[in-house]
Formats: structure tokens, sequence, C-alpha cells
């Protein structure tokens, strides 16, 4: 069974609530006191991921359609690389929860802001493998979505 639109959208907003981060125009480059100061380990730590996982599928799957109905031309390549600028603060959130699962995974548990902190001094040294990574995995998922709405 096909959950609808509406209800994604619920669970989206609800999650994103939950998580602290519902509105989208924080400014990542400062955090804004978006990410928390709390170390995060085991089963919340797990769960924030995944929500953080779903919420960018949600943002991917959902603006993906939304581009297509305002650009119809726009080819699949160049709604990818906008896909990347409009789902930013989700993939931002995606990376700092890999970077506190690595970290717990290695004993080191971090707070979000810490992982934010790494984040942002990887940039700075020019340093974004990770960052690159998310966006071909980004770049490879939209190559597989057609432009039809799945509710139509």
């Amino acid at each position: 069974m096909r959950a609808s639109g509406k209800w994604l959208a619920g669970l989206a907003l609800l999650s994103l609530s939950l998580l602290g981060y519902a509105d989208s125009t924080v400014d990542t480059a400062t955090n804004d006191g978006r990410f928390g100061q709390q170390i995060m380990t085991g089963e919340a730590l797990s769960k924030n991921a995944d929500r953080s996982g779903m919420l960018l599928l949600y943002c991917l799957d959902s603006s993906w359609y939304r581009l297509g109905a305002m650009f119809p031309e726009m080819s699949k390549q160049e709604k990818s690389e906008r896909l990347i600028e409009v789902c930013q603060s989700y993939i931002d959130t995606y990376s700092v929860y890999n970077v506190l699962l690595a970290a717990d995974y290695y004993g080191e548990p971090k707070s979000e802001q810490q992982a934010w902190q790494i984040i942002q001094d990887n940039r700075q040294r020019g340093d974004n493998q990770g960052e690159q990574e998310v966006h071909e995995m980004i770049r490879k998922y939209a190559q597989t979505l057609d432009d039809t709405p799945p509710n139509k």
C-alpha cells in the first residue's frame, strides 16, 4: 500500500519538529542553533540517523516532482544538480549523522554541533570527499526517478 503525499508531508514535518529543525531557512554555514550539544549514542543516535535519511529521501522525491512541474524542459542532470541545492540542509543533517555514527562506532561519541564543526573544518580545508560521495549518490538516485509523480 502506498502512502498519500499529504500523509508523507505530515510525517516529514513531524519528524523535522521532533529533530528540532523544522525551519528550513536556517543558515547552514553557521549552524544557527540547528544542531544540539548533547552527545548522542545508541538507540537515540540510530533513530535520528534513520530519520535524517528518511527526511533527505522525502526532500529528494518531493523536490524532484516539483522541479519537473515548474521546469518540464529541464534535463535529469540539471534537475539532479538542483536537488542538491534545494535539499542542502537535509544533506547537511544526513552528513552530521554519518559523522556521529562513525564517531560512535570508533568509541568517540560526539554531539551534533561537534560533528557539524568537523564537516565545516573539512570544507574549509577543501576536504569534501564525504560530501561529494553523498552528492554522487543523489545524482545516481535521481537518474532512477521518473518524471511522473507517484500519485498521478
